[in-house]
């Protein structure tokens, strides 16, 4: 018997999040879920589910084995009507291929991603699109113009009280701020995120930005600290 829609949306986004940091556990998820929809899911249903066993499979390390996969839901995508559909398989494609050491390929994929955001006109969608360029434009070297993405996705992602999106784009802020050498906004960057995360008890994100605090408060000569 198939599972309702909703409660299948909601399962796959819970599982896309933390597909990139448990991903054995999220394989394991997703065959649960597969055999839930029974033999013959929906078509938009088997495209979210290669994307994310695809993604999983990358940050496991079989990247081959999933790289193959996100192609196939992509060209899946393609026959769908659902640019929301197409640009989730856009965006896990990019980080994919960031995973992987490819900034030209994650930068192609999170442009793409951008473009069907801005056809949907979601906010949601849109602040992610940008969150993903800024993160490929960073990584290929582009700190200015990832900074300039950044901070146009991180009042989208506040706006829309998506706590744990705009930690992640105000941790980039800084670090991307701290390469070009402006230490001072790169540590009030820093520490606005640790004020969010301690406001809304997100105590394993404020160990990462703590992780991250050391270089500009070096660069300032706050030696002590």
């Amino acid at each position: 018997m198939s599972q309702p829609q909703a409660p299948f949306d909601a399962a796959i986004q819970r599982l896309s999040q933390q597909a990139m940091v448990r991903p054995v556990e999220t394989l394991a998820e997703l065959d649960a879920l597969a055999r839930s929809l029974g033999a013959s899911p929906p078509a938009g249903s088997a495209v979210q589910l290669a994307r994310v066993r695809g993604l999983a499979q990358v940050y496991q390390g079989q990247a081959a084995a999933g790289l193959a996969l996100l192609m196939q839901a992509h060209e899946a995508a393609q026959a769908q009507p659902e640019p929301a559909l197409q640009f989730a398989v856009a965006r896990s494609l990019s980080m994919a291929q960031a995973q992987l050491g490819q900034p030209d390929a994650a930068l192609a994929w999170a442009n793409r991603a951008l473009e069907l955001a801005q056809k949907t006109a979601d906010p949601d969608l849109l602040a992610e699109a940008l969150s993903a360029c800024g993160v490929a434009l960073s990584r290929s070297g582009q700190t200015e113009r990832g900074l300039q993405l950044y901070e146009q996705a991180l009042p989208l992602f506040l706006a829309r009280g998506a706590t744990r999106n705009a930690v992640s784009v105000l941790n980039n802020l800084g670090i991307n701020l701290k390469n070009l050498g402006r230490p001072q906004e790169s540590l009030a960057r820093c520490e606005q995120a640790l004020a969010l995360c301690e406001a809304q008890g997100l105590p394993d994100l404020g160990s990462v930005l703590r992780s991250n605090l050391p270089e500009p408060l070096l660069q300032l000569g706050r030696l002590a600290e």
